[in-house]
């Protein structure tokens, strides 16, 4: 074998990986389309199991990548031929117009460029729904009807996008009726990212499927290192006799775009998971789904609002005998700064007093029936969180206590001084105290040694145990 010689053979290694190519896709305006469009452009020209970098310019995308073009050669003339039944224009003359445009950054002139269909895949995934009803311009006065199922009202596009936007169907993901595809900023590897629905579940509320969809996302992409580079989810709803919509959702304005904990988001996603699926059963929804639904709302909107049915969620959760995803000691801290950003508290003292309101509750209900000891702390839950005023609350918690202690001689200690800096002197400063009060009242009444499927192992006792704290209830 002859001696390589790197000074003389640098040649050897020139266009390894393929040739640099730069993509511009246009948008449009509608999210799901665009997006389509977009990953049907990578599919063709560089490929989906590739690395890219991937930037939004505003009105366009500009993609970066390496193309092979063993591996892709054909590969438009097949999507051609999947959307196109007429002869005409010629598929390999038009092709060849396509990737010019796509390389150039302009477009195929109308003149060349006829109109198509929208398609369909082998699925029977059709493009953007919003498409679909083909509701656009002048000629939506000559439609009869709006039903978007009607095959002869379904819209027409041009050829160019059509070709493009069908070789993206293949990266959809989906979750009930609903369609999603992730929209990705910055350099990533396009053949890390797997399929984060891993089971197929029956979501009737298309706000619960795109809460998943965002969660088993982000969960996904952590252990690759690209949960930063998720920016947003273009997402799509169609079903029939049912309105047909679609749109985008920006990650940074839900509360998931703000976890930066890998664990956390992992717990998140397996608890909301499995509250999904005990929330319909045969199409029907349980008492739980409600619950669900609250949940999902503060992952949308981490509200002050929102939080309250959040937090109800979670203590109907541990009243039902499942650990919520408040077990963990630092959940709590984190849940409240991403509901109060600018809001200052002091945690440990409100968990302290949590901690004895837990251990009153429990001293004070019944010992031999676990169903009815979840349905005294409840109780006594519901008590606390409808009390109007600090004053009121205060009145509650320490008639809990004084009866707590005067039936077992231990009970908790707390900083009555740090407490009454925390409730402040206004209502919005108290609604915002017996919030994270009732966050960590849930996680102090959580069974230590109880470990919960949705849970790993060491999240509530490893939590505990790191102060040296009691394990039993």
């Amino acid at each position: 074998m002859p001696e390589f010689d790197w000074a003389t053979d640098r040649h050897a290694l020139k266009g390894f990986g393929g040739d640099v190519i730069t993509l511009h896709i246009d948008k449009t305006g509608l999210p799901f389309y665009d997006t389509l469009r977009l990953y049907g452009a990578i599919d063709l020209y560089v490929g989906v199991r590739e690395d890219v970098s991937i930037q939004d310019l505003g009105d366009r995308w500009k993609v970066y990548g390496r193309s092979r073009a063993d591996r892709v050669r054909y590969r438009d003339i097949t999507a051609f031929k999947a959307v196109r039944t007429n002869k005409r224009p010629n598929p390999d003359e038009f092709c060849t117009k396509l990737r010019e445009a796509i390389f150039s950054g302009t477009r195929i002139p109308r003149a060349d460029d006829p109109d198509e269909k929208v398609p369909t895949d082998d699925r029977n995934r059709a493009l953007d729904p919003v498409l679909q009803s083909g509701i656009r311009g002048l000629q939506a006065g000559e439609y009869e009807s709006m039903n978007s199922t009607e095959s002869k009202y379904t819209a027409r596009i041009p050829l160019s996008d059509a070709v493009i936007a069908y070789a993206g169907l293949k990266r959809t993901e989906g979750a009930g009726d609903m369609h999603f595809l992730p929209i990705f900023e910055g350099q990533i590897d396009l053949g890390k990212i797997v399929s984060p629905i891993r089971a197929w579940l029956s979501v009737p509320s298309p706000l619960c499927a795109q809460v998943l969809m965002l969660l088993s996302l982000k969960t996904a992409l952590w252990a690759e290192g690209y949960g930063e580079r998720l920016s947003a989810v273009a997402y799509s709803k169609k079903k029939s006799r049912n309105f047909n919509y679609s749109g985008v959702i920006r990650i940074e304005s839900t509360a998931i775009g703000q976890i930066d904990d890998s664990t956390f988001c992992g717990l998140l996603c397996r608890v909301f998971r499995r509250m999904l699926n005990a929330s319909w059963k045969s199409g029907k929804a349980t008492p739980l789904a409600p619950h669900t639904f609250a949940v999902a709302e503060w992952l949308m909107q981490p509200l002050p609002r929102t939080l309250r049915g959040m937090i109800t969620a979670q203590e109907f959760l541990l009243k039902s005998g499942s650990l919520p995803f408040l077990v963990v000691r630092d959940n709590v801290r984190k849940v409240f700064e991403m509901t109060y950003p600018h809001q200052k508290i002091d945690h440990d003292a409100v968990r302290q007093l949590a901690k004895s309101a837990s251990s009153a509750i429990y001293t004070l209900g019944p010992r031999d029936d676990g169903s009815k000891r979840l349905q005294y702390w409840y109780n006594e839950v519901v008590a606390l969180r409808n009390t109007p005023n600090k004053e009121s609350f205060r009145h509650r918690v320490l008639t809990l206590l004084e009866k707590g202690r005067a039936e077992s001689s231990w009970i908790e200690v707390f900083d009555p001084a740090s407490l009454l800096n925390s409730m402040g002197d206004d209502r919005p400063s108290f609604e915002e105290f017996r919030d994270c009060f009732r966050m960590y009242l849930i996680q102090e009444s959580a069974p230590r040694n109880k470990t919960a499927p949705d849970v790993d192992d060491n999240s509530p006792d490893d939590a505990r145990a790191e102060d040296g704290e009691e394990t039993e209830a």
